[in-house]
């Protein structure tokens, strides 16, 4: 029988939770730093205690991740990739529908070569396949990594496999269903991820042990995870009035408990460092570093969950700039100013501000 703590199983024994092994020390700073078997993904809404993904503290390693688009899933899946590969020194495989993480896969120098998982990162970009070749293309590599994996005398390192949205399209495959049932013993840890809770087979669920639920809207798909993990009837409203950037981590621990706790900010490693700026029919490619320092200079609040939902888009239009900027408190003369530096003219400014209005 499992033992639930957590602030949607209504428990507030704090001192329990303190004592969770996959929590650093809250001393201080250095502790929210990943580490070659962990990786950091923020503090608890509770005490800001420094949370830290630890693939051996439950029962398997699996991880789901969901939430609707903008809600800070893809760059958490980003930040994730590129800290497995760069500071964990694991193995990882990409399988990627929309070649959203070719970026991270040059970060971690990944190659093309499905064999080469043993002991480096594989890039698999399935953008340019048509929607009836994709199932197929997955199938296959699944079916050889099934074939690696049960060949692996004595598998020291993990393998991590991070397959975002295209997993849907092979949701009866029996290599997925093998390598989630029997990946523990190989080493072996699958990354899925989905706007939709109810993309995901219950049966599959049944059998990842962390779920990192960003902001939830499908009634099905919460349902199931409140059935799955014994959560509270109230969690309804909870997954679906997260603001961007938060997430509510559910595990299923070794030592027999279930735990939620409430992440404030997932912290995320800034991998692209650019998006698309949309002016009027243009196009043009802004850092966001700048945009960022731009932001925190004429505003003088913190605009971090705003540029995490730029990077996690791509793009931006910049009457949705301008909105965000005044949202954020910042003047339109200091706006103007400053929007005028990336050469955007006058009559472009105008209609911007003027669509920013509708936005409203």
């Amino acid at each position: 029988m499992l033992q639930y703590d957590g602030f949607l199983s209504g428990s507030r024994r704090i001192s329990r939770l303190i004592c969770m092994p996959t929590f650093a020390k809250p001393e201080t700073g250095k502790n929210e730093r990943s580490s070659a078997d962990k990786i950091y993904l923020g503090k608890t809404s509770i005490l800001s205690i420094p949370f830290f993904l630890d693939f051996d503290s439950t029962f398997n390693p699996h991880v789901l991740i969901a939430g609707t688009s903008g809600s800070g899933k893809t760059f958490t899946i980003k930040s994730i990739m590129a800290k497995l590969g760069l500071i964990c020194n694991s193995s990882i495989i990409s399988l990627d529908f929309t070649g959203e993480y070719a970026s991270v896969a040059k970060l971690i120098s990944a190659s093309s070569k499905i064999e080469d998982c043993i002991d480096g990162s594989v890039y698999i970009n399935l953008k340019s396949l048509p929607d009836m070749k994709i199932a197929e293309e997955i199938n296959s590599v699944l079916a050889e990594l099934t074939s690696i994996m049960k060949s692996r005398r004595q598998p020291a390192n993990r393998i991590f496999i991070i397959i975002d949205e295209a997993w849907k399209s092979i949701s009866d495959s029996p290599f997925l269903s093998s390598i989630i049932r029997e990946g523990r013993k190989y080493n072996i840890c699958m990354i899925l991820a989905s706007q939709l809770v109810n993309d995901i087979k219950p049966q599959m669920i049944a059998n990842i042990s962390t779920t990192l639920a960003f902001r939830l809207q499908d009634k099905l798909g919460i349902q199931c995870l409140i059935k799955n993990y014994g959560l509270k009837d109230e969690a309804y409203t909870t997954f679906g009035s997260l603001q961007i950037g938060s997430c509510i981590a559910i595990q299923a621990l070794k030592s027999g408990r279930c735990r939620s706790l409430l992440i404030d900010k997932v912290a995320g490693a800034r991998v692209d460092g650019s998006a698309k700026l949309k002016i009027g029919e243009n196009v043009v490619e802004i850092k966001l570093d700048d945009l960022e320092r731009i932001i925190r200079m004429i505003s003088k609040t913190d605009p971090s969950v705003f540029i995490q939902k730029i990077e996690s888009d791509g793009s931006i239009t910049t009457a949705e700039l301008i909105n965000q900027m005044l949202k954020l408190g910042a003047e339109r003369r200091k706006i103007l100013s400053e929007l005028r530096k990336l050469k955007i003219t006058d009559n472009e400014l105008s209609d911007a501000f003027a669509s920013s209005e509708a936005l409203k």
